[in-house]
């Protein structure tokens, strides 16, 4: 009996002691595996054989998946659930199917694409693309572009081919591209901030929202390679504004554009170029140039503006022709034409402190009592009478140079050409900067048109306080300056009379005569205008 009950309390303990053990490993913690993508045999993620470093087996739950260069690039074909997964230079990782995954991190040369069918999900809860890394998102889903803990470096890449529609902000891009060819993207008023560029590639449209209000801010430029850009396409008075530091591309055959229902403000800040080979149909907006080096307006198509601000005082130059239909404004700085023009439509204002430097056209029909403003707000022409040809039109040509011939003058030359207008009885008005006018008397500066022989000075006056002059009754069009003394004035001897004391005088006399005849006498004007 005691040998026996020796040999069960022995077993007792034994087991009590092997349940302790088995227990206190248990609660030891489990170390996770880095594991390295090699790619040894093919593409599948489940393939044990493609991982070292791995326990023998596939990445799980607790485990980190590194991937880099390699021969077959991974795919998840089938469900996973994985603690992180790390893509570095080199590495290309496909997600087809539903994924689960702690933390995702895209390095500098990594890519990561999810490209799936309905009823996927790819869950992420802590989102990192480093600089130069990518993903591209090819899913009906917002997720897992969508939700915290995002972030997306300046310099990042995330490329959009399917989407669905946001209720809430997205998160703040790298570098965005959209490249849809097979269906439309909607942001529906939520993509707030790019800081980088975006991009927009494919054939189909990218509507920035619906009815929404927009506000985007974008650091670098708007580059519309292919397809249709919409702020809004729907009926709303909502206002749409888009600010970018870079500048903006239309592509040959892309397009920008708005609802013709979308009524409520709409304005482009622009800090770089504007460069329009494209369409660009403005609507009711309002495009500010507000860099702080020359900007340029160019492309290889015409863009025609609604409302166009300067606000650079390193000023904008065009590399094309350009239109204005609405208000042409100059918070800051000049817009020089170059060798293009820049046409102004029948109902178009001119408004600030700013010239067009170069060539301003207006090309309608010109209704009397009406000021039609042309490289600033102070140049007018008013006509009382007109008569109008079939294609009238009227060009100002203004150059910031002192005009030959004068003395003194204001260092502007305004150049008129009107076509196909028989007759015309008009009022002009120049303007001129308190900068330019030097040592002249602002209160004696007048209009001079230049005959095609010498400077003729012209009926009008002056207004010193809004810096313009003014000629009334102008029946011919030519060069124009503004000055306050002008050119000496050429006198014509209609008359001589001469007599002598004494016979012996009357030589000297004629000899006298003679060189004045022949001389001329030169006399400086007096306040009074001489005719056209």
């Amino acid at each position: 009996m005691t040998i026996q009950w020796f040999r069960v309390t022995m077993l007792a303990m034994l087991t009590l002691l092997a349940l302790a053990l088995l227990m206190l490993w248990s609660s030891l913690p489990v170390h996770a595996a880095t594991c390295v993508w090699t790619g040894a045999v093919d593409t599948s993620w489940s393939n044990a054989s493609n991982w070292s470093n791995c326990n023998g087996g596939v990445p799980s739950v607790s485990d980190t998946a590194e991937i880099g260069p390699a021969t077959n690039n991974p795919s998840i074909t089938t469900p996973v659930s994985v603690g992180a997964i790390i893509i570095n230079n080199g590495g290309a990782l496909t997600v087809g199917i539903t994924t689960t995954v702690g933390t995702v991190t895209i390095n500098s040369g990594g890519v990561l694409t999810y490209s799936a069918g309905t009823g996927t999900t790819f869950t992420i809860t802590t989102f990192n693309i480093y600089d130069g890394g990518k993903y591209v998102h090819d899913r009906d889903a917002l997720i897992p572009i969508h939700g915290t803990n995002r972030n997306f470096s300046s310099t990042s890449t995330i490329e959009i081919q399917r989407f669905g529609y946001p209720s809430s902000d997205l998160p703040t891009f790298g570098n965005l591209i959209v490249n849809n060819s097979s269906e439309i993207v909607q942001f529906s008023g939520r993509l707030v901030t790019v800081t980088g560029s975006l991009t927009k590639k494919g054939s189909r449209e990218l509507r920035f929202a619906t009815t929404q209000p927009v506000t985007i801010t974008l650091a670098g430029n708007f580059d519309i390679q292919e397809g249709t850009v919409t702020i809004q396409s729907g009926s709303t008075t909502n206002a749409a504004s888009i600010s970018m530091s870079g500048s903006v591309s239309i592509g040959s055959g892309a397009t920008l554009q708005r609802g013709s229902g979308a009524t409520g403000l709409w304005s482009f800040d622009v800090s770089g170029g504007w460069s329009n080979s494209g369409t660009f149909t403005p609507g009711n907006s309002t495009v500010t140039f507000n860099g702080s080096s020359v900007q340029t307006i160019g492309g290889s198509g015409a863009t025609t503006f609604n409302n166009l601000t300067i606000n650079n005082s390193s000023g904008v130059t065009l590399n094309n022709n350009a239109t204005v239909t609405g208000t042409l404004t100059f918070a800051s700085g000049d817009l020089n034409t170059s060798s293009h023009t820049l046409t102004l439509g029948s109902n178009a204002t001119v408004t600030g402190s700013g010239d067009v430097v170069g060539n301003v056209r207006r090309a309608h029909a010109f209704n009397t009592g009406t000021n039609y403003a042309f490289n600033n707000a102070n140049t007018l022409i008013n006509f009382s009478s007109i008569t109008n040809g079939a294609s009238p039109s009227v060009v100002i040509n203004l150059s910031k140079s002192a005009p030959a011939g004068l003395t003194t003058a204001v260092p502007r030359v305004y150049s008129i050409t009107p076509t196909d207008i028989s007759s015309y009885n008009a009022t002009l008005q120049l303007g001129y900067k308190d900068s330019e006018t030097g040592g002249m008397t602002e209160a004696n500066l007048r209009a001079w048109r230049h005959n095609g022989t010498r400077w003729v000075l012209q009926a009008g006056g002056v207004d010193a306080a809004n810096n313009y002059v003014y000629a009334s009754n102008v029946t011919a069009f030519s060069n124009w300056a503004i000055t306050d003394n002008g050119a000496p004035t050429a006198v014509t001897l209609s008359s001589f009379d001469a007599r002598a004391d004494a016979p012996s005088a009357l030589p000297l006399v004629g000899l006298g005569a003679l060189a004045v005849i022949v001389l001329g006498v030169w006399l400086w004007r007096n306040n009074e205008p001489m005719s056209q």
